[in-house]
């Protein structure tokens, strides 16, 4: 255990856009995240990071030579996997040469005192922040705090004592579905009302080529669009969440520079499990893997969409409307990133409905993305 400690009292999540030295997946029953993975090691190999998947590098058979993982290999063994949900970032997070571990309601506190050969009552059980709902920042040489303001402010400073803590207003389940820190207090966020914008004007280009030029092949398409328009409409109206609006101008007014982009749809899901109901996601480009690489640039990985295929478009079309999302997300932040260093991974077909191994099919029917699928080893 030399070099590696079990967390107690600090809760270190979510960096901003650091160098890192890899990224850690797992998968779980019902996941198989071995296609995401190739793809996130492909693009690791171009700008300088490991993607590690089940104790080994993605796509090799090798097992990773990142010397903190050596220590916890039995960590990704079968014999664990009932206990863990694919959300390793929920799970693990790492700082320089250290690993922590947060132990909750989701995780079994047995099976990580067995993997770790620590008597259960040297790892006190105590709640965290969960990691979607926080981010570290670095400030020049000062720590600051993002939260979502579902999270009490004495238990944030507690965790975080003599830092600046920014709450933000819970435009979702956790804020890492809305907001993206990159470097130097620059904050990507959702703008939802340019997304809807967006989505509204290509109704109305949609429904000039139906009337004017005869496309009637087209009304099934526009039926879908409406579709889509009134149901996130009705989610933002649903009160369930805070409204995007109110996260920038929080960020705003605490000098953070905001980058307002066209990054997430969704509509209303309520279940057994979200009786108050939670935002489902066709598009979200908000939750991402963002790094600085070995050339110095940031590297933003995000998911890809099936919007255009759910909506029959080419990408002719799709480009005529202004329904070309990535490409417009792109443009949002070419400021920040090089549009070559912008990434959607896809992952598997989606097809086996028991299997869970595409990303769009993932942020549909378990609300979460790549970022919820990974840890950051920072350098």
């Amino acid at each position: 255990m030399n070099g590696l400690r079990i967390n107690k009292n600090t809760n270190f999540k979510g960096y901003d856009a650091r160098a890192l030295q890899g990224v850690v997946m797992r998968n779980a029953k019902g996941f198989n995240a071995s296609k995401i993975a190739y793809e996130m090691r492909e693009i690791g190999a171009k700008h300088g990071f490991d993607v590690v998947l089940d104790s080994k590098l993605a796509g090799k058979k090798p097992y990773t030579d990142i010397s903190i993982l050596k220590k916890i290999q039995n960590f990704f063994t079968e014999e664990y996997s009932e206990y863990m949900h694919p959300w390793i970032q929920d799970i693990m997070y790492f700082t320089k040469g250290k690993m922590l571990i947060r132990q909750d309601e989701e995780t079994n506190h047995k099976a990580f005192c067995q993997v770790f050969g620590i008597a259960r009552e040297k790892i006190p059980y105590r709640k965290f922040i969960s990691g979607g709902n926080l981010f570290l920042l670095q400030d020049g040489n000062k720590e600051k705090i993002l939260v979502g303001k579902s999270e009490k402010y004495k238990k944030a400073a507690a965790l975080f004592p003599d830092k600046e803590i920014t709450r933000l207003p819970q435009a979702d389940f956790h804020i890492d579905l809305f907001v993206r820190p990159l470097k130097d207090n620059v904050i990507i966020a959702a703008d939802d009302d340019m997304t809807l914008a967006i989505l509204k004007n290509a109704e109305s280009k949609l429904q000039q080529l139906i009337l004017q030029d005869g496309e009637e092949n087209l009304n099934k398409t526009y039926e879908n669009l409406c579709k889509i328009i009134k149901n996130m409409q009705t989610a933002r109206k649903s009160g369930n969440f805070a409204d995007t609006s109110d996260v920038i101008l929080t960020l705003e007014n605490n000098n953070y520079k905001v980058v307002r982009v066209p990054g997430r749809i969704y509509h209303d899901g309520v279940s057994r499990h979200n009786p108050m109901g939670t935002y489902i996601h066709k598009l979200n480009f908000i939750n991402a893997v963002a790094a600085t690489d070995k050339n110095g640039e940031i590297v933003y990985i995000s998911n890809k969409t099936n919007l255009q295929d759910e909506l029959g478009l080419t990408p002719k079309l799709a480009k005529e409307l202004g329904l070309d999302f990535e490409d417009k997300f792109k443009e949002s932040v070419k400021n920040y990133i090089k549009p070559d260093n912008v990434y959607f991974i896809e992952g598997g077909s989606g097809k086996d409905p028991k299997i869970c191994d595409n990303i769009a099919q993932i942020l549909e029917e378990t609300h979460g993305g790549i970022h919820c699928l990974c840890a950051e080893i920072p350098k």
